[in-house]
């Protein structure tokens, strides 16, 4: 398995990159855009301009297309939330064999509704990807984090959200929170990456 993180150096390799994974045989490969948290916190300018990341998705469904058609058993992951708004409902009722069983691409943005981060120290959050501590171990049970964390339970209603709440569709993606409270502070800001 192959997970790529996608920003504008290397946006023009990741067709190559497709292809290597295809050719080599890898059991999968996915990629998601960059969060400019962490050690890629000052990368703010790698990430890709709305239109352009619209255009690299059709171009790389493109090729996933074509590879599957050459018989190619790797499996292409769509992470991110964004796929939904490119892919045609036909594109995406014969894709959803391909994703794996319990996901779907018409999913949105997962904070707030499954999974967690928890780190080594006991601190939780409500994404890998989002640096804000939603709850801690040992002194509050999973349980108790996930449904009465009131950062999380703020992250749970679409109503907070600002452009993306008003969006069509909103359920099928929620924007990357991560990557909005990265861009602006705030994780109810709209996702950057969205040519919407």
């Amino acid at each position: 398995m192959c997970m790529f993180t996608l920003s504008r150096k290397n946006m023009n390799q990741l067709i190559e990159v497709v292809r290597l994974a295809a050719k080599i045989g890898l059991d999968g490969f996915d990629f998601d855009r960059i969060v400019p948290v962490g050690s890629a916190k000052n990368m703010k300018e790698e990430i890709i301009d709305p239109l352009e990341y619209k255009e690299l998705l059709l171009e790389v469904d493109n090729e996933y297309k074509k590879l599957r058609a050459k018989g190619c058993r790797t499996q292409f992951g769509y992470k991110d939330n964004l796929w939904g708004l490119v892919l045609d409902k036909e594109t995406l009722s014969s894709t959803q064999n391909l994703v794996p069983e319990g996901y779907s691409l018409k999913r949105g943005c997962l904070i707030g509704k499954a999974g967690l981060c928890i780190l080594s120290d006991g601190n939780v959050m409500a994404c890998r990807r989002l640096p804000v501590i939603v709850g801690k171990l040992p002194e509050q049970s999973l349980r108790e984090v996930f449904y009465k964390s009131p950062v999380l339970n703020k992250l749970k209603r679409n109503n907070r959200l600002s452009k993306c709440g008003s969006c069509k569709n909103l359920e099928n993606c929620r924007g990357c929170r991560a990557i909005a409270y990265a861009c602006y502070g705030d994780y109810f800001a709209e996702d950057p990456g969205c040519w919407l």
